[in-house]
């Protein structure tokens, strides 16, 4: 979790902080008949709709289900994932959390991710005191995708929505060409898996920790590949 909050904290923390989506955008995804209207209810528009909010938003995204993952996708207060966020990132307490703050940064991204599917939110009973409020979890028919491409961006591969990571697209035919290397350095078992951690077959490490950086990279590479030691094990 902290290679990833690691990684994105720059786009975040100090100087720059997401803004957006559009109006427009916001609009359309919460019901606005208008812009509804304008752009239709189909699938098309809809994956624009969703690539745009990405795009404007993708750091406190991809750290919202980083959270929600992470917590076994048990339902969360949305200022609970304000105090993961900011643990996280390292910030400042209150970045998150703070009134002024959680609603443009949290709680309007999470009204958003409800509206794309990719978040779920239910009413819970708030403990002692007899109140209401909302919980949020990964969607179980989203989980998968999640998992996938959380665990992508761990291992320093690159998301994209026409290829697959930093790989030649030209090379690349299939998911068993894209897992080829997770091999099983003791039994030689290829696994099929993307997010394996264990060999299937013998229960032997799929992954390596670099003695330099600490990252854990794939058994498979000769070196690491967030800071290019060569790897002995």
């Amino acid at each position: 979790m902290a290679d990833l909050f690691e990684s994105l904290k720059p786009f975040i923390w100090p100087t720059y902080y997401e803004e957006g989506p559009p109006k427009h955008v916001q609009l359309s995804l919460l019901g606005d008949k208008v812009f509804a209207g304008l752009f239709g209810e189909t699938p098309a528009t809809r994956s624009v709709l969703e690539l745009m909010t990405l795009g404007y938003r993708p750091v406190t995204m991809l750290a919202i289900l980083k959270v929600l993952h992470d917590s076994g996708n048990r339902r969360l207060h949305g200022m609970e994932i304000g105090r993961e966020l900011e643990k996280g990132f390292g910030v400042p307490e209150g970045y998150f959390t703070r009134s002024r703050y959680y609603t443009d940064r949290v709680g309007k991204v999470l009204g958003l991710m409800v509206r794309l599917g990719l978040v779920e939110e239910s009413m819970m009973d708030a403990r002692g005191n007899g109140r209401k409020y909302s919980g949020f979890k990964i969607r179980d028919s989203a989980m998968a995708g999640v998992k996938v491409r959380l665990a992508s961006i761990a291992n320093g591969e690159q998301l994209s929505l026409f290829t697959n990571g930093h790989e030649d697209s030209s090379r690349i035919s299939n998911v068993s060409e894209i897992t080829r290397l997770r091999l099983c350095q003791d039994c030689g078992f290829q696994s099929q898996s993307m997010t394996a951690t264990y060999c299937e077959r013998c229960g032997k490490q799929l992954n390596v920790k670099c003695e330099k950086c600490a990252k854990m990279v794939l058994a498979s590479f000769d070196y690491c590949n967030k800071c290019g030691t060569r790897l002995s094990f």
